[in-house]
């Protein structure tokens, strides 16, 4: 699938898509985030930083953090799609503003392979065969209580 950034609508549009989170192709491709607020198109920026090692709770992941600094009004111009669980946008941006959105199809769930939750519609008929914990020592299954510190 590759990399792609999140868009999010934060207030209604008119005629437009639903407040929530879209995914699009059309900017940088960097998991960046953005998202739209007064017809602007806005970025979330973001530094990173070194984790002191007394502040590390795994020895591998987590050597860094993002830390939030604040947003940036891109002034977008042009074309960007973006595209949810169930639908297909595009919208028109000229000189930073919104200036129109058109929806191009809808996505329509399959009911019997349904992907609302990460388990599906039906998850809590489902069973997880298998969960495990990391512990500073190493992982540990769910069903390992004896084990788990956390």
């Amino acid at each position: 699938m590759g990399m792609y950034d999140t868009v999010e609508i934060v207030e209604n549009i008119e005629n437009g898509p639903l407040v929530g989170e879209y995914q699009t192709k059309s900017l940088e491709n960097s998991l960046y985030t953005y998202y739209i607020k007064d017809n602007r198109l806005i970025l979330k920026m973001y530094k990173y930083e070194t984790v002191p090692e007394e502040e590390r709770k795994h020895p591998i992941f987590g050597i860094l953090r993002s830390v939030y600094i604040g947003d940036e009004d891109t002034n977008y111009h042009g074309w960007i799609d973006i595209y949810g669980v169930d639908e297909t946008w595009k919208l028109k941006f000229t000189d930073g503003e919104l200036m129109k959105s058109e929806f191009v199809e809808a996505h329509p769930r399959d009911p019997d392979n349904s992907t609302i939750g990460s388990l599906g519609e039906n998850s809590q008929d489902q069973e997880v065969e298998y969960v495990a914990y990391w512990t500073g020592d190493g992982y540990v299954a769910e069903d390992d209580n004896d084990n788990y510190e956390g």
